[in-house]
């Protein structure tokens, strides 16, 4: 009954809603709709972007993306859920756990910072652990996350697991004036969820019934970190239905264009598939800069690992073998890696109509005349750079009811003067490894700051922090029972300060700040053991 209420209305609750990430060298735009980087008309995703905004016309080096999903079901039965240009609508606003009169409720972007939360902690220490309603900030107290009191007294309460939090208790229940906040990823992250739950109008495809999470965040750093250079962007999907999904495929697609102000750059792009790594670059420009490089990862959050099974490119065309889809059947040959006549990609030239069939186009090193890439196609020389549409396709898996399956991956750019035709492992593959391994190191979920762990894993040992608040650079670390060899400070943005530690008494360590800490809220852990944690603040 839940599922065909969301089928039946869905259609009077479009998605409309609309965000801008903007804390760092990149801007870029949200929708809820499945797709991004575009506002419906116009691309949205600038690097590097204007400052202050407005300043000059955005240089824009993504045209739009969008999110496709399908798999099999139990009658075998293709089921498909996919979003390019807003073409129609596969995609609609709502969590399929909560009650319809909430859709437009949820037709919205959630905004949490770094700044907020902060504030909010302190807010809570300084009033022994319970914040004034009227002074929690707006981002917390509307955070829409499970048992959230002042969204149940508006009629939205939240009766299953959405945006995620600090338990603060561990009751289960959402209650910012109680101490409980958003788990927040970067300086700046936008959450939403959408569902496919309606009639398909951009596939014409059946639904899925699967409900996704969407968290887009960025960091602002000092220096010059590639953080500062990069977003991430984070698809939790869920199936809602009764049904299994064999062969299931998620791919992200993506269209890629240079443009500053009514000029358009063409783009070559390019896959190195052993490091699930996709990459375009605009050639170089008076205008435009000296070659801007962009380019995506797959980042795997679960156990099992979502690899890069398939790239598929094709360029302008929007008929024929290597043009857009327009029927489910066709989406899902391209998520297979194949072209719209369910004839496979094949080696060299533009991929098609070859003898020897491929999973990955132009995935040799565009600075190699010995491998095929766009700047040497190895049949007519190089390719005419252009307009280029692309997939990352991982799969198959299988995808039961009520399983979660998690899709992350990062966006960033470079800026240099290496021309279209450059080498990847000294131009790109350095700034995707040290992304990777930021992630892989501090944005796993087992790496947040939560206290929302099973009580069965925990483990009854207590950190005390001493003095906390702190007014020095300095503080002691009690923690009876504990063996450690080594405790970690981190910022809210996951950066780990310098410190020096030693033990003082049998159960007990002195930590002093090699540099300057500011004011803040910092987190205080095991490196080998991270559920033994505790939350510092510096004043």
């Amino acid at each position: 009954m839940l599922l065909w209420n969301f089928f039946s209305l869905a259609q009077n609750c479009l998605p409309t809603a609309k965000a801008e990430l903007d804390v760092n060298n990149m801007r870029v735009g949200l929708l809820n709709g499945g797709d991004m980087w575009w506002d419906l008309s116009v691309p949205k995703c600038e690097f590097p972007k204007a400052v202050p905004i407005g300043s000059a016309y955005p240089k824009t080096i993504i045209d739009c993306g969008g999110l496709w999903l399908s798999g099999i079901d139990n009658k075998l039965d293709l089921r498909l859920v996919a979003q390019v240009y807003r073409n129609g609508n596969d995609f609609f606003p709502g969590a399929l756990s909560q009650p319809q009169t909430t859709c437009n409720f949820f037709n919205r972007f959630f905004k949490i910072s770094n700044d907020s939360v902060a504030f909010h902690i302190a807010l809570v220490q300084a009033n022994n652990g319970l914040a004034p309603p009227q002074l929690i900030p707006k981002q917390i107290i509307e955070w829409p996350a499970r048992g959230n009191p002042h969204l149940a007294a508006q009629g939205q309460g939240i009766t299953n697991d959405l945006a995620p939090f600090e338990d603060t208790d561990g009751n289960g229940i959402y209650e910012p004036a109680k101490g409980d906040y958003p788990l927040v990823k970067g300086t700046e992250a936008f959450w939403c969820v959408i569902n496919d739950a309606g009639i398909h109008t951009s596939t014409n495809a059946l639904s899925m019934d699967v409900e996704v999470q969407i968290l887009a965040y960025a960091f602002s750093m000092n220096g010059t970190s590639p953080l500062n250079d990069a977003t991430f962007y984070e698809y939790k999907v869920t199936n809602k239905s009764e049904r299994t999904y064999n062969q299931f495929y998620v791919s992200k697609w993506i269209a890629v264009k240079g443009w500053y102000y009514k000029d358009s750059y063409e783009t070559y792009v390019g896959c190195d598939s052993l490091n699930d790594l996709a990459f375009w670059s605009v050639p170089k420009s008076p205008m435009f800069f000296a070659g801007a490089k962009i380019l995506g990862i797959t980042q795997n959050k679960n156990e099992v690992k979502r690899k890069l099974n398939s790239f598929l490119v094709y360029g302008s065309e929007n008929s024929g073998a290597r043009g857009m889809p327009v029927s489910a059947p066709q989406y899902r040959y391209n998520q297979l890696g194949r072209w719209l006549d369910n004839t496979p990609m094949t080696f060299g030239g533009n991929g098609y109509g070859g003898s020897a069939p491929t999973n990955f186009m132009f995935h040799g090193n565009p600075s190699s005349p010995f491998q095929w890439s766009e700047c040497h196609n190895l049949v007519v020389g190089s390719n005419s750079p252009g307009f280029r549409r692309f997939l990352m396709n991982s799969g198959p898996f299988v995808f039961p009811p009520n399983n979660v399956i998690t899709y992350s991956f990062v966006v960033f750019g470079k800026v240099g003067d290496v021309g279209v035709c450059h080498n990847v492992e000294q131009n790109i593959l350095p700034t995707a490894n040290f992304l990777q391994n930021y992630y892989n190191a501090f944005l796993k979920p087992h790496n947040l700051v939560s206290n929302s762990f099973n009580e069965s894993a925990q483990v009854s040992l207590e950190v005390v922090l001493r003095p906390n608040p702190s007014t020095q650079q300095r503080f002691s670390i009690n923690c009876s029972g504990c063996n450690i060899s080594e405790w970690v400070v981190q910022d809210l943005n996951g950066r780990a300060l310098e410190i020096t530690q030693h033990k003082n008494l049998e159960d007990g360590y002195e930590v002093m700040f090699e540099k300057h800490v500011p004011n803040g809220v910092y987190i205080v852990f095991d490196k080998t053991n991270p559920r033994l944690r505790a939350k510092l603040i510096v004043r």
